[in-house]
């Protein structure tokens, strides 16, 4: 074919992660030449290949012609374009003296609708995958684009972790994905930044974080990692919701911390920075048949809150107070919320904003008397809330083999939750909120936010 080919570097749709407000876009491909010498009285010896980058909105260059290393029919050339779109790339070749930088050289290939933003990898299993069964208004976006599974990029829309047959991808066998909540997460980033938001969903239903793991199985790990190098190899954050496949046993739920932290570990070395992760909470199922004597929900919850409270750079919100579409996927409305309230805590870590965006965290529990303790919560911007009877109060204290209810509650100075129990408390008693499997009660909120508190299991009284 005669003319410019753009061979590598870039595709239409494709979002490339800015640095201090550019990306640095190698191309390259091949060059054939359209004329002979006895064409043309002007004919150059040495034909040249430039490239362009220009808004779509008006057309206005952003990087202008600039010339591209050529050489044996092929050419490359590094351009700096700066945070935003959507752009379309040019190439021409020039082969008369007239038209050396001009725009009347020989048209060559384009790329467009790219953008210059940031990327997020969307990882964990199916809420993270999307699988929201009802409907809900969330249209695509220009500005917000996807890398597919079969490695093109595209507009983003529902459902945005697509299956390709012609791919060997990692699979359990499911298909059917939903609405996503991260969709929403991108638009409001987009609002708030200005410039595009590239998501790279890499996520599976029904699976264990051993696939997520290095140190275990990994292979989700490596398809994500091939899908990052595919993409530049730089992110800003990854997005992560996981954990209801490994409530299946003790040791799964009780190591969760421990692998979720080496699974980190891995991430920011191979990436060879400290990303951010956020993630969410285990929500309820709805799905009695599968409820068990002891619930290993409530351990995975409260090691979720470790792995945030522990680790640098991981942050959570809860999910506790979401709508779901089935027996554990959540529902198209709460997703929008739930991406809106990410989108919030994102802009608010990794751009300095001002959201309010964190949710209460039990920071400590203190005895009051025999029968009363003080739960003390983090991240109260305004005051806890509830308005339910004691009864219906999903916090229970467990004191040896006897769970015991709530029998009255205070709120106090904002962010304490006083309890009073029907009997003394041992010193070995703990505490849960937002333990069971299925939905049982209310949990106080935070009136500013109408977050909920963070469940938490196992919690002691402070000693000191």
């Amino acid at each position: 074919m005669k003319g410019v080919r753009i061979l590598e570097g870039a595709q239409s749709w494709q979002i490339f992660q800015q640095e201090n407000g550019y990306a640095q876009v190698t191309l390259s491909g091949t060059y054939q030449r359209r004329l002979t010498p006895d064409m043309a009285e002007d004919y150059l010896e040495q034909e040249l290949v430039y490239a362009m980058v220009s808004r779509e909105s008006d057309s206005e260059p952003v990087v202008w012609w600039t010339p591209c290393q050529c050489g044996d029919g092929k050419w490359s050339v590094t351009l700096k374009i700066p945070a935003g779109g959507p752009y379309s790339i040019y190439t021409e070749m020039t082969e008369r003296e007239m038209t050396q930088w001009s725009e009347w050289g020989t048209p060559g290939d384009m790329v467009r609708h790219i953008g210059v933003g940031d990327l997020y990898l969307i990882a964990g299993q199916s809420n993270a995958v999307g699988y929201g069964k009802d409907f809900i208004e969330d249209a695509p976006e220009l500005g917000i684009h996807m890398q597919c599974n079969n490695g093109t990029w595209d507009l983003a829309s529902h459902p945005l972790s697509t299956r390709d047959t012609r791919q060997d991808l990692p699979t359990d066998g499911t298909h059917v994905t939903g609405h996503s909540m991260y969709l929403s997460f991108a638009k409001m980033l987009k609002r708030d930044l200005g410039y595009p938001i590239g998501l790279i969903p890499a996520a599976l239903g029904g699976v264990n974080l051993s696939r997520w793991n290095p140190e275990e199985n990994g292979d989700l790990y490596d398809f994500a990692m091939e899908r990052i190098r595919d993409c530049g190899g730089k992110i800003k954050g990854i997005l992560w919701y996981q954990g209801c496949s490994d409530t299946d046993t003790q040791a799964n739920a009780t190591s969760y911390h421990q692998r979720f932290g080496r699974m980190v570990e891995h991430f920011r070395k191979d990436l060879g920075e400290d990303v951010p992760v956020f993630t969410m909470q285990i929500s309820y199922t709805n799905d009695y048949r599968y409820v068990r004597d002891y619930d290993w929900y409530a351990v995975v919850r409260q090691q979720q809150v470790d792995c945030a409270r522990e680790i640098p750079g991981v942050y959570i919100l809860p999910t506790t107070d979401a709508m779901m579409s089935d027996m554990v996927h959540i529902a198209a409305a709460s997703n929008m919320r739930l991406g809106q309230l990410l989108a919030k805590q994102v802009l608010t870590v990794l751009y300095g904003k001002q959201y309010l965006c964190h949710a209460p965290m039990l920071a400590s529990v203190r005895r009051i008397s025999a029968d009363t303790v003080d739960l003390v919560f983090d991240n109260v911007y305004e005051r806890l809330e509830t308005l339910v009877p004691a009864w219906a109060l999903e916090i229970a204290a467990q004191d040896g083999d006897v769970q015991l209810p709530v029998a009255a509650y205070q709120i106090l100075d904002r962010n304490k939750l006083r309890l009073t129990f029907e009997k003394a408390l041992s010193d070995d008693v703990r505490f849960h909120g937002g333990f069971p499997m299925i939905r049982k009660g209310f949990l106080p909120f935070d009136y500013a936010t109408h977050m909920p508190i963070l469940a938490f299991y196992g919690q002691t009284i402070d000693t000191k």
